[in-house]
């Protein structure tokens, strides 16, 4: 018997070992558990900064416009998708996902240990604070988008993004607790058309390397996915949703946008057409191809399915 245990132990690990896998692959599936463990134990502090976040349901939802109208007003600044494909602020609201009530547990904190003879304490795991954690991913975002705004003379910031769901609007929420939330979405055909024609290759990526979005069928899933979000991130900031066609039909109160970020908009700029760099005809009245229909449909069904079973609300407080 002890032979059928080092025999086990070597090829599968230890009991506890498979224990804490099943505890792991639980942690994943519920990404949001972590960040809200992360927020009881360093809530969210008061902040001078007050950016103002842009989330687009996907590529060609009307995003940019939406930018143009909050940078009417001078003194805000909204950076456009800074530096995508390295997917920075994605992997700082991921960095939570293993924090639990109980890990790290406070012994490892230094407010645990007498700093006056820290060489006759365990110090192999020796953490810098959980509010420390919070304040430098804060400082590194304010160094990134608050420092070079001022540098060209604007007073507030913001950024404007295509990929973010809810977990990066909860991150972004707790490190600026007055910040501003604006979520945008279009009609899915309309989006993908204009897709085509602004970008021909079609080899963007909803988050890069592992997820291009070179097919209708990645295109509606992806698009579907933040959209699913977006009810429960405006219940979680308070924030505003957005459609393309109310904006651009005059049927949206832009008044009600302006005082809920704090800016002053010049509506005129919805009659101000901004090309592409690629200076692409966007032709919104080409039909799609069959095919690229039914995979529309088929990606944002299958995106719905799975939304359903893997639904964020109720995983996060």
């Amino acid at each position: 018997m002890p032979y059928v245990k080092t025999i086990m132990k070597s090829l599968i690990g230890t009991r506890a070992a498979r224990q804490t896998r099943i505890r792991t692959r639980a942690q994943i599936k519920t990404p949001l558990c972590g960040l809200a463990a992360l927020v009881e134990r360093a809530p969210p502090v008061a902040s001078d900064d007050n950016p103002i976040f842009i989330f687009s349901a996907g590529w060609r939802s009307g995003s940019t416009l939406l930018q143009r109208l909050i940078c009417s007003d001078r003194s805000t600044l909204i950076w456009g998708e800074p530096y995508d494909l390295c997917g920075i602020i994605q992997t700082l609201a991921r960095l939570p996902r293993p924090v639990t009530r109980d890990w790290p547990p406070e012994e490892y904190f230094v407010s645990g240990h007498d700093r006056d003879n820290l060489t006759a304490s365990w110090i192999a795991n020796l953490y810098p604070s959980l509010p420390d954690f919070r304040d430098a991913m804060r400082t590194m975002l304010c160094r990134m988008f608050s420092d070079p705004t001022n540098e060209i003379g604007a007073d507030r910031w913001g950024l404007k993004e295509v990929r973010f769901g809810l977990e990066e609007a909860i991150f972004l929420h707790w490190l600026f607790p007055n910040a501003k939330f604006l979520m945008i979405y279009r009609d899915v055909q309309d989006a993908f058309r204009s897709y085509q024609h602004f970008s021909p290759a079609m080899s963007w990526y909803a988050s890069w390397p592992h997820h291009p979005t070179f097919t209708p069928f990645a295109f509606a899933q992806h698009r579907q996915r933040v959209l699913n979000q977006f009810p429960e991130i405006a219940r979680q900031t308070g924030g505003l949703i957005v459609s393309y066609e109310a904006l651009t039909q005059g049927a949206t109160d832009l008044s009600a946008i302006a005082q809920y970020c704090g800016v002053d908009i010049d509506p005129s700029i919805l009659n101000n057409r901004v090309q592409g760099r690629n200076e692409a005809t966007i032709l919104a009245g080409k039909d799609l191809a069959w095919i690229d229909k039914a995979l529309l449909r088929v990606g944002t069904a299958y995106e719905n399915r799975k939304s359903a079973v893997t639904d964020q609300k109720g995983k996060f407080p």
